[in-house]
This record gives structure tokens, C-alpha cells and sequence, in this order.
């Protein structure tokens, strides 16, 4: 039977980070049905772990089976947070800000008491996390990544109505800080709108004129070119306004530790970011540039569909 050529695609190679798939064919997570809720069935899904070096070799098992026909195999670093039920352990679960999950949610209230996770806790976490992608390295899977979805502890940080926290793990993902010269403010009804959307979403707007206020304790330094196309004849004034807010190695060191930068590209050096930051190991500009391509692929892929 022939094949509708509208499928051609799913049998085609795809690249996935430095790996490439064989074909778009993906096999979904399997889950274990919560070991810790169900603990008579924990010893049976002990190469679910990836807690200790003891746990590489029954993984290496799967990887060797999935690599001998010829197919690549993604492990799912997952941590429940205020999910997790503590059955066996009797520790108190792990959240951002000790709300159980569905705690707001009549009918689907939790009955556990998660404790507040503090800066080494979440320290721990991300060394946990470290340690499980080197486990599953050695373990030979091809794929690794953090879950983040259905309410597990990545994802409650994620929402404003679970992370109350007023650290630098706090807020919410709609918060932004914009400095700016004089004269240069984002439009109005636009500053206007956000501030309306951050309100709904416990987020917060800022605009502010000094350049290491507003990046003090930050995590994420985001900015973009002095002079964009159509603009080439303002090019001096603008490069004199703004050259008090270059992202150097000095107004970076105002940052959180941990602070990223970012710009969408392309950008030039020695204007509106040094060499010493944009080429750094903080820099993500090019992961960003990116995610724009895999972006743009697949709204192609949807519009020749």
C-alpha cells in the first residue's frame, strides 16, 4: 500500500540539539503510577532512578536495546515538588512558597503540607538535577531534559498563584525592568498595557533611568541595539544617550551571581554589549537565535501543511 505523501515527513531525520533523529516518531515518558503513593510497587521501578551510580547500569540496559534499532532515548529528569506524595519517607514535600498543589482548588485540595524551599534547598535541587544528567549520560541516553509541566515543581515556580516568594526565584515571569535615557521611554499605551496584563498576573513593570538599579540582583539582563533600520540618521545622538547603558563586565557585576544576558540579535559589540559579556558563559544569545530557528521551522511546517 502506498504511502499518502502527506506523512513523507514523519519518516524524515530530524536534529534535536547535537543529536539527530532517525525519524519524527517519539515515544511518550513512561510514568510509574507515583512509586511513593503506591509504594508496593516501587521495587519494580527502581530503574526509574537515577538517584545514585548504582542505578546507570539498569538504564544502560534500555539505551543498548533502543540503540541497537537504531533510535535515540530521552530520559525526563522529573521532581514533584508539593505533588509528591511522602508515604515511605514522611519528609515533607518541597514548594516554592509551602502552598500544597491544587490548594486552591475545591475538590482537589491537597492534604500534604509542603515545606518552603530555601536557597540551599534549591541550591540541592539544582545539584540533584547536575548529578541525574550525568548519570544518564554515562547511562547512554542520546536526550535529557527537566520536566516542567502538570503542576511538578519546575512548573511551580512558574505560577504566580503557587510562588509568592520575593527572592530572586520569585515573581512573576512577567516581571521586566526597563532602563532607559530620558526621551527614550517605551510608548505609553504600551507601558500602559503591560502594567494592566502585570497587575492580572502579580507581575510588576518598571521604568527607570539608571542602568544598575535596574539591573541590582537581576537574573536576566536583556537588550538590544541603540540604532534600529530606519533610524541610521540618529545614530550619534542615540549612541551619546545610551552610552551610559552598555552591558559591561562592570554594570553586570551589579547582577545576581547566577545572571544571564540576552539579546535577540544581531548585535554590536563595543556599543550596546562588550565582547567581554555577549562571549561569555553568561550569554545565551545564541541558544536564543535558536529557538527562533526551530520556531520559524515549524510555522513554515504548519503553513505548507
Amino acid at each position: 500500500m502506498a504511502r499518502n505523501p502527506r506523512f513523507d515527513i514523519l519518516f524524515e531525520p530530524v536534529r534535536i540539539g547535537p543529536v539527530t533523529a532517525p525519524n519524527r516518531f517519539y515515544q511518550v515518558p513512561h510514568a510509574s503510577g507515583m512509586t511513593n503513593a503506591l509504594p508496593q510497587v516501587r521495587a519494580r521501578f527502581r530503574e526509574t532512578s537515577l538517584w545514585d551510580d548504582k542505578d546507570i547500569r539498569a538504564h544502560a540496559l534500555m539505551t543498548d536495546a533502543v540503540h541497537r534499532h537504531g533510535s535515540l532515548a530521552g530520559v525526563e529528569l522529573w521532581h514533584g515538588g508539593a505533588c509528591t506524595m511522602n508515604r515511605t519517607s514522611r519528609l515533607a514535600p518541597l514548594s516554592p512558597s509551602g502552598m500544597p498543589w491544587m490548594s486552591t482548588h475545591i475538590g482537589f485540595m491537597g492534604n500534604l503540607r509542603p515545606r518552603t524551599m530555601d536557597a540551599p534547598d534549591i541550591q540541592e535541587l539544582l545539584r540533584w538535577q547536575a548529578a541525574g544528567a550525568r548519570r544518564a549520560q554515562a547511562a547512554g541516553f542520546d536526550i535529557v531534559y527537566v520536566y516542567a509541566g502538570m503542576g511538578y515543581l519546575p512548573y511551580e515556580f512558574l505560577l504566580p498563584e503557587y510562588n509568592h516568594r520575593t527572592d530572586g526565584y520569585g515573581g512573576s515571569i512577567e516581571n521586566r525592568v526597563v532602563a532607559t535615557p530620558p526621551g527614550y521611554e517605551p510608548d505609553p499605551s504600551v507601558v500602559s498595557e503591560a502594567k494592566r496584563m502585570a497587575r492580572e498576573t502579580r507581575g510588576k513593570i518598571e521604568l527607570l533611568h539608571s542602568p544598575e538599579e535596574a539591573v541590582a540582583d537581576t537574573q536576566a539582563i536583556y537588550t538590544d541595539v541603540w540604532t534600529s533600520m530606519g533610524q541610521e540618521d540618529e545614530s550619534a545622538s542615540r549612541a551619546a544617550a545610551f552610552a551610559d547603558y552598555q552591558v559591561n563586565d562592570k554594570l553586570f557585576s551589579h547582577a545576581a551571581a547566577d545572571a544571564i544576558f540576552m539579546h535577540c540579535l544581531p548585535a554590536h559589540r563595543r556599543a550596546e554589549v562588550t565582547a567581554e559579556v555577549m562571549d561569555s558563559p553568561r550569554s545565551i544569545v545564541f541558544e536564543q537565535a535558536e529557538n527562533r530557528l526551530h520556531m520559524q521551522k515549524a510555522i513554515l511546517l504548519t503553513l505548507l501543511n
